[in-house]
């Protein structure tokens, strides 16, 4: 691959590759362990009847506990977190670059109230005329930020959640996405490969409005 350096936009598509290359690689190896430990300390005989299938699965899911019980789903839980960072940095990022572009804005963004998600598109609306709330994508990544903040304030315990109400409703629009009343979330590889994708497209957004050009292979990246 041969890049051109855009300079306002290039660290932004470069940073969110990086972290699903990170997840996909992690998810491998995790898989991989996984299956070595079942080689290793796994059952070594074969079932011949119902009830001895489930004395072997129950073999198999001992052997191989640490890491699907343990490590994978913690894991996940990271990529949650590290991908909401990831838009957070990348926000702070486009504020810079709009400022370097337009202008000191007389505002800061931390002068105003809220999190980071709500300073920073009120901030992009008055001071520059951008909207970054009514791109499409956004409302998303605010179910992103419910489920970051439910991992990491709230160890996933839905119960315990602010935002219990929100987060009960995902399951029914997102795919390996799962919660219920006294639970703690859980999440599959397809829910981050397509909270992934919703960001990458959210920046794409809005590097187009503001016409920021875009490395053409980023432009032609299908997630």
């Amino acid at each position: 691959m041969i890049w051109t350096w855009e300079g306002k936009t290039f660290d932004t598509f470069y940073a969110l590759k990086s972290f699903l290359d990170y997840c996909n690689e992690n998810e491998r190896l995790i898989r991989e362990a996984a299956a070595e430990a079942e080689r290793l300390h796994g059952p070594k005989w074969h079932p011949e009847d119902e009830e001895e299938a489930g004395e072997y699965h129950e073999e198999q899911r001992m052997a191989r506990h640490l890491h699907d019980e343990i490590v994978t789903p913690v894991f996940r839980y990271s990529c949650v977190a590290m991908l909401y960072t990831v838009v957070e940095r990348e926000l702070r990022r486009l504020c810079g670059n709009l400022e370097q572009e337009k202008g000191p804005a007389k505002l800061k963004y931390k002068d105003l109230k809220g999190g980071l998600l709500e300073q920073i598109p009120k901030w992009c609306s008055v001071c520059f005329g951008l909207e970054i709330a009514s791109f499409k994508e956004f409302s998303e990544i605010r179910d992103l930020q419910k489920v970051r903040d439910c991992i990491v304030h709230c160890n996933g315990e839905v119960d315990d959640s602010r935002d219990k109400k929100e987060i009960l409703a995902m399951k029914d629009r997102y795919t390996g996405f799962f919660a219920w009343e006294g639970t703690e979330i859980e999440i599959q590889p397809e829910f981050v490969s397509h909270m992934h994708r919703q960001v990458w497209n959210f920046f794409l957004a809005v590097f187009s409005v503001l016409q920021w050009n875009v490395d053409a292979d980023w432009l032609a990246k299908k997630f």
